[in-house]
């Protein structure tokens, strides 16, 4: 089985945030996901350390509706990843077969997993080391604003 992970450092910097309810984020998986797609539109990557929390394995609510995007991005990225040229069709199915399953809920094999959860943490270590302040964001006012900016400055997805 695939399954969204996390780590605990991951889940105390965003508590601040998350602590009043009040807002539109208000489930772990919307935390994972935010940095899931920071981690991939800035092609950031990092190794989950210590033993990662699962948040869930499977695509929740609102989520479900984006889930070919945000494996499409993945794909792309590990297109980066691995060197492959554009028009290498042949490995680019190959790849799909090595990341993706239609047997899991979330779409994606366990090597495929692993590469999710760790531009997830990646997208959270650059959230860590843009933040401006000593702390993490006090609100979800504040950390929307901040996601905003950083996916604005991420690089152009190469085509």
């Amino acid at each position: 089985m695939s399954e969204f992970k996390w780590t605990t450092e991951a889940t105390k910097w965003f508590d601040s945030a998350f602590a009043s309810g009040d807002g539109p984020l208000r489930e772990k998986f919307d935390r994972y996901y935010l940095c899931l797609i920071l981690g991939l539109l800035h092609g950031r990557r990092s190794q989950l350390e210590g033993s990662p929390d699962t948040v869930i394995d499977y695509w929740i609510g609102n989520y479900k509706g984006t889930r070919e995007q945000v494996l499409a991005l993945l794909l792309c990225a590990a297109i980066e990843k691995h060197g492959l040229e554009w028009d290498d069709r042949a490995d680019i199915q190959g790849l799909c077969g090595v990341l993706f399953s239609q047997s899991e809920q979330t779409g994606l094999t366990s090597e495929g997993m692993d590469l999710a959860n760790q531009f997830a943490f990646g997208g959270y270590r650059l959230m860590t080391e843009r933040y401006p302040h000593d702390s993490a964001p006090q609100s979800q006012v504040e950390l929307i604003q901040f996601v905003s900016k950083l996916i604005a400055d991420a690089p152009p997805l190469a085509t």
